[in-house]
């Protein structure tokens, strides 16, 4: 799943939709108090930017293993929420894995979460949310050279079921 990251809401109602799911985050999340353990029990992977490639190998087995276990990965490809409620810009990184795996991508727009709680926020406001679930994006047979071309797809996908494009 690939969606979209307005507020730190996205992962419970994913969580929700998609009981079985489970995300890649930065290790530094996992220090927040109640946040972070929160997100550990929930299966969360911590990741260290810092190492970079050197972290890549180890992340890659414990989601093949995750995956090979019935779960379903959930990457935000903005890398971070967003500040004003618009769709940002991607990172290749969700796109190159999923080509490297030969997977399957479904957009989802998940519209007014950022109305509830924006970042930097501390009060919740009442909005409803929407979730839409896109036409798959296929990796199997493309090659490298269409990685911009499935994060493109991805992206125009999400866009369109967004109030504040």
């Amino acid at each position: 799943i690939a969606a979209k990251h307005m507020s730190i809401l996205e992962i419970a109602i994913i969580s929700k939709v998609i009981p079985k799911s489970f995300f890649i985050l930065k290790r530094e999340l996992l220090w927040i108090p109640i946040y972070g353990w929160a997100f550990w029990r929930c299966g969360m992977l911590g990741v260290n930017r810092a190492r970079g490639k050197t972290n890549l190998k180890q992340l890659a087995s414990a989601v093949e293993q995750r995956v090979l276990d019935g779960y379903t990965l959930v990457i935000f490809p903005e890398g971070t929420r967003c500040k004003d409620g618009k769709l940002g810009r991607f990172k290749k990184g969700t796109f190159v894995i999923a080509n490297m795996a030969q997977a399957t991508i479904i957009p989802v727009t998940i519209d007014g979460s950022y109305d509830i709680l924006p970042k930097g926020c501390k009060c919740l406001h009442w909005s409803p949310v929407t979730l839409t679930f896109h036409a798959p994006v296929e990796c199997k047979g493309r090659d490298s050279e269409n990685v911009d071309r499935m994060m493109e797809e991805t992206r125009v996908a999400i866009a369109s079921a967004l109030k504040n494009k």
